[in-house]
C-alpha cells in the first residue's frame, strides 16, 4: 500500500492523506482524518489510474493517480488550480533499448532456425514478447535512472536467455554428443 500526504493551506491548514493498494487497485483518500467518499472509483480491479475530484473549505481539489511503468505510480495533488507536485517528465524510448529487446527475442529466432515445434515457438515467442513488453516499460520509466534502467533492462533479458536459450544450447550439445 502506497501513501502521499499533503498539507494544503485555505483559510487553514489540512492534511489530505491518500492511501492506494498498488496491486488491489484499492483507494481512500482522508482529509484531516474524515474519509471521502469515491464511490466506485475506490475499488479498481484492472488499475489505469483516476482523478478525484473534491473540495476543502469551498474550493476545488483534485488528486491525480497516474500510472508509470510495471506497478509504480505517481500522485499528485491541484488545490485551487495550483498543483503541489511537479509533473511527470514526458517518457522516451531510449535508442539502447531495442538492443536489450533484440536480445530478447533471440532465442526464439534460434528456435525457429533449429525447427522447434509450434507450441514451442509460441512460448518461447510469448516469452520474449511479455520481456520485450517489460523491456520497453522499464527504458520508459521517467523516474527510473538510467542505471536502473539498464540494469533492470538486462536482468529481464537475462531471465529470457537463462529460461530459453542455454537449456536449449545444452539440448543441442547433449544431442551431438549422444548421436556421435
Amino acid at each position: 500500500m502506497a501513501s502521499k500526504v499533503w498539507t494544503v493551506a485555505f483559510e487553514s491548514a489540512h492534511t489530505v492523506e491518500l492511501n492506494h493498494g498498488v496491486k488491489t487497485g484499492s483507494r481512500t483518500i482522508t482529509v484531516d482524518g474524515k474519509p471521502i467518499e469515491l464511490g466506485a472509483e475506490s475499488n479498481k480491479l484492472l488499475d489505469s489510474g483516476s482523478v478525484h475530484q473534491f473540495e476543502i473549505d469551498k474550493r476545488p481539489v483534485e488528486i491525480h493517480i497516474e500510472p508509470v511503468g510495471f506497478g509504480r505510480w505517481h500522485y499528485r495533488l491541484k488545490a485551487d488550480e495550483e498543483w503541489l507536485d511537479a509533473p511527470l517528465p514526458p517518457p522516451t524510448l531510449p535508442a539502447w533499448a531495442f538492443i536489450f529487446v533484440g536480445l530478447a527475442c533471440l532465442p526464439t529466432l534460434q528456435l525457429l532456425l533449429t525447427g522447434t515445434t509450434p507450441l514451442g515457438i509460441i512460448l518461447c515467442g510469448s516469452m520474449a514478447l511479455g520481456a520485450s513488453i517489460a523491456i520497453v516499460a522499464s527504458a520508459r520509466d521517467p523516474l527510473l535512472a538510467l542505471d536502473r534502467k539498464v540494469i533492470k533492462c538486462g536482468l529481464l533479458t537475462a531471465l529470457v536467455w537463462g529460461v530459453l536459450a542455454v537449456p536449449n544450447l545444452m539440448m543441442q550439445g547433449a544431442t551431438k554428443l549422444l548421436n556421435g
